[in-house]
């Protein structure tokens, strides 16, 4: 028997885990089944019941034959669980209707509106009244004479719901997807007057909001902790897995400094909360029947934690994988880590097979999994007999194995990689434990002042000094290497370089170090072609960025941007970064006013002349604040680029430029674009809507 099969004998859950995931990703991919697989996997499931009454394969081959049935039952289970997931939404859009909603979670409150996740229980139109059970996004207006929504609380609303925007640039983040996957596909902003919000909750709705309205209620005794605004938002997403208060600044700075994954829920914080219930618990291990009773009631407490925190990927793997544990411990049977994690991931993907695509889910798996195989063989390497020296060297072979794992899916995600992430690590990781339990202490004494300002003035000094080595590491000379682009296939093979490095360590065959090699040629070949395309490319692109004219010229791996003085300083990264680091041109990209291309110069590969740009032999002109007089000569284009600041007539600037192809910009407001596009229209030019339509762009050979 190889040891591929012994491992999978020794962990059945595994390779249940794999054949249900692997019929969630087939269903996903372009060859996803048309019919309907339940039919399929219960046909399987009856062959797999019917199997024991077969005489023959009872004797000989029962064992191999049904492994084989249930492994197909199981792989036309995970297309029908995906199958039955809602692919849009049956509520009514684009027209007004009343809702009646209820908020599903806390709020995330700005200055301009408050953002609620709610589901509609009935809409009412002009001509209908329905029932309805569906995720919506609602922007409520800031309404001082409205209380702040709870979760559980009853909406009144009038609206139009509109479906989620695709993309509008290429290679940019697909919000659409992200919400999707959470069964959202609408949204609306709701102006002030037009909603009423009842706070009023029954008891059966108080008590299924409980663990959300346990967040809320911490979000609000930590506010009146003596801890400063950053720390505040590092101490909510530590502890209680709100995020809304962490700036794209402190984002960045944890995220350069390798440190980012401390401020989702995790594994860490799910143990760390194991361990102080193990501790409170720990009288009832004098009483009869008192171990039963303590691992029922840390259970118990974990699943309320995970709600607190919102389930996310990380905490419900590592609740689930301690529930079996302590499940284990209770009947006095040890498992397999792997069969735990596996048993975890099953069941997570029944009842949300999208989440399997999620990058959080992703990383916490292969984090979790990297650990528990590398990190033994890492430790080895060398010995440390000095104990404190010892416990550092640890904290740093879990960080390195965690990163090993991490490596494929982070890079594809966010094309960056901390170089220091060893020295965040080794400093943050004993202090991150000692901050939860800081704010567990908090919690539990903010009633008594001396000892709860007591530990405030602690739990500040700990994320004081916490946000201090992040920024100290995020300072240091080449902190981050950034920009890095692999692709999805590149991403797959960089995973088999891990996985056969990790067989090699197992076994010691030579055939692993022939799958790195491969493994090497192919990621290097793909670059290679990558770099070559990049040095060709050519291409003229007009960016969908809000109420902002960003126009680029791409040549090779030089990119030209043109942009409006007001958004001059902007990076525009949610919009452009994606595209810019596939291409090759965030490090050197440059950028210019657009009023640039009225004067007479060249700018790497465009030449400005008279207020028109030629390039690759096309001309163009980007109208802005252009003199409407009559007698100027007619010059026929290639192409008119409109922006907001644009003044002349539609129907005199077509005459004047007589353009192939019209590109009215994001910057152009509603009523000129629907100007420019009945003049285009009455002239047959083609014409195109940044602003509705996303972003233009033309390819040159």
């Amino acid at each position: 028997m190889s040891p591929l099969n012994e491992s999978l004998q020794r962990n059945p859950y595994v390779r249940l885990t794999i054949a249900l995931f692997a019929g969630i990703i087939w269903q996903a991919s372009p060859w996803g089944f048309e019919f309907p697989a339940l039919f399929i996997a219960a046909g399987a499931v009856a062959v797999y019941l019917i199997l024991p009454a077969v005489s023959y394969l009872r004797r000989y081959a029962h064992q191999w034959v049904a492994g084989s049935v249930g492994m197909v039952a199981l792989f036309f289970s995970g297309a029908a669980i995906l199958q039955q997931q809602a692919t849009g939404t049956s509520l009514p859009l684009d027209e007004p209707l009343w809702l009646q909603a209820e908020t599903c979670d806390n709020p995330v409150v700005s200055e301009r509106y408050t953002k609620v996740q709610a589901t509609v229980k009935k809409y009412m139109t002009a001509s209908d009244t329905a029932t309805a059970n569906e995720k919506v996004i609602l922007y409520l207006a800031a309404d001082s004479l409205q209380p702040t929504p709870v979760a559980g609380a009853t909406l009144y609303v009038q609206t139009s719901l509109s479906s989620i925007p695709p993309p509008g640039n290429p290679d940019e983040f697909d919000y659409r997807s992200y919400l999707a996957r959470r069964k959202i596909f609408a949204s609306a902003f709701v102006q002030q007057g037009r909603y009423f919000i009842d706070p009023c909750l029954p008891f059966w709705k108080t008590l299924q909001y409980l663990p959300a309205r346990w967040q809320q209620r911490g979000l609000e005794i930590f506010a009146g902790s003596p801890v400063g605004e950053k720390e505040y938002a590092v101490l909510a997403a530590l502890t209680l897995g709100n995020k809304q208060w962490l700036d794209d600044d402190l984002r960045t700075s944890y995220i350069a400094a390798g440190a980012m994954h401390i401020l989702a829920v995790s594994g860490l914080h799910v143990g760390i909360i194991m361990m102080v219930l193990s501790f409170l618990f720990s009288f009832l291990n004098k009483r009869r029947h008192g171990m039963v009773i303590k691992n029922i009631l840390i259970i118990i407490c974990l699943w309320l934690y995970a709600a607190v925190v919102g389930f996310s990927p990380s905490v419900t793997r590592a609740t689930v994988m301690f529930s079996f544990v302590l499940a284990g411990k209770t009947f006095r049977r040890s498992l397999s880590i792997y069969n735990s994690l596996a048993t975890s991931a099953f069941f997570i993907a029944c009842f949300n097979p999208q989440v399997i695509f999620e990058a959080g889910f992703q990383l916490s798996y292969c984090a979790v999994l990297s650990i528990v195989y590398f990190q033994p063989y890492i430790a080895r390497l060398i010995y440390v007999p000095n104990k404190f020296l010892n416990g550092i060297w640890q904290l740093a072979t879990v960080s390195i194995a965690a990163q090993i794992g991490t490596l494929p899916v982070s890079l594809m995600n966010f094309h960056i990689f901390p170089n220091y992430f060893l020295l965040t690590n080794i400093c943050i990781i004993s202090l991150t434990g000692f901050i939860v339990y800081g704010g567990a202490a908090f919690l539990a004494l903010h009633q008594i002042p001396v000892l709860s300002t007591f530990v405030g003035y602690i739990l500040h000094g700990m994320l004081w000094l916490l946000n201090a080595i992040v920024g100290f590491v995020e300072a240091l000379p080449y902190a981050t290497t950034k920009n890095i682009y692999i692709d999805r296939l590149q991403m797959f093979l960089l995973a088999g370089i891990i996985l056969s490095a990790a067989g090699y360590i197992a076994r010691k065959k030579r055939r692993w170090l022939w799958l790195v090699a491969g493994c090497l040629a192919g990621i290097t070949g793909i670059h290679s072609w990558q770099t070559t395309q990049q040095n060709e490319q050519k291409m003229m692109i007009v960016y969908k960025v809000k109420n902002a004219s960003y126009i680029e010229f791409i040549h090779g791996n030089k990119g030209v941007a043109l942009r409006n003085r007001e958004h001059f300083s902007e990076n525009f990264s949610y919009y452009t970064g994606n595209f810019l680091i596939k291409h090759g041109l965030a490090a050197r990209e440059k950028t210019f006013e657009t009023r640039i291309a009225q004067r007479d110069t060249i700018i790497g590969n465009i030449c400005c002349y008279n207020g028109f740009i030629v390039f690759e032999n096309e001309l163009y002109k980007i109208l802005e604040n252009e003199p409407s007089g009559q007698s100027l000569p007619a010059i026929a284009t290639d192409y008119l680029i409109v922006t907001g600041a644009a003044r002349m007539k539609p129907e005199q600037a077509l005459r004047r430029y007589a353009p192939k192809q019209l590109i009215v910009d994001a910057s152009v407001p509603l009523y000129r674009i629907r100007q420019w596009q009945e003049a285009a229209e009455a002239q047959a030019i083609n014409f195109h809507n940044v602003r509705e339509k996303g972003a233009f762009m033309k390819q040159l050979k």
